[in-house]
């Protein structure tokens, strides 16, 4: 009885495994599923993204906005008022649409904390009131001024301005107001509170 019992285990231990059920194959299904689905995600992301600072872009300009992005040296400016012909020869001053405003303090921010969310604020849509009538004419408060070129922004055409002095933008915060040095474009916006903060916090 011992050795029949040994010999029917022996068989049972030395026959056919159980039949493949299809499992593996279905795990590399899920699997291709999965990163399938990530890839969507993840190419709808940047898209909606981009989307969301088309108007940006256009009203800003290749230029400014490639500075915005990827600009390594920028400079924070406190400005104050309008100086007479005689005070610009005097001190330091920044051209503004044909005026000199004179700078009251500058400093480098270039890795300046919160300076990545204050760029991407820069850039986004919803950060502007585009159909609201910018206040005139603006009291410029403060300028972001960058004066390295990136890459890509060559083959721009620049303004005299930005060949002489690199990009600026200016801010008019207690108006809510940004525009351009040459005095182009204006736009409300709706980020001033956090641009004050982030702003007063790096010169102080």
């Amino acid at each position: 009885m011992m050795t029949e019992s040994t010999n029917n285990q022996g068989n049972t231990a030395s026959g056919p495994g159980p039949a493949p059920t299809g499992d593996s194959g279905s795990g590399k299904a899920l699997i291709i599923g999965i990163v399938l689905v990530a890839l969507l995600m993840s190419g709808y992301a940047w898209w909606h993204q981009k989307q969301k600072g088309r108007r940006t872009l256009e009203f800003w300009g290749s230029r400014i906005a490639l500075r915005l992005r990827y600009g390594k040296e920028i400079e924070l400016l406190q400005l104050t008022s309008p100086k007479t012909s005689d005070e610009s020869t005097s001190g330091n001053t920044l051209e503004i649409d044909g005026q000199s405003w004179g700078i009251a303090q500058s400093k480098m921010i270039s890795k300046a904390k919160g300076l990545v969310h204050a760029r991407q604020a820069l850039v986004f849509d919803p950060s502007y009131e585009w159909n609201a009538t910018p206040h005139e004419p603006p009291v410029w408060q403060y300028a972001l001024r960058f004066t390295d070129e990136v890459k890509g922004e060559s083959a721009l055409e620049a303004t005299t301005n930005e060949q002489s002095k690199g990009v600026v933008l200016l801010f008019d915060l207690e108006h809510s107001v940004a525009g351009t040095a040459d005095g182009s474009r204006t736009v409300q916006i709706t980020i001033a509170d956090g641009l004050r903060t982030f702003f007063e916090e790096n010169l102080e």
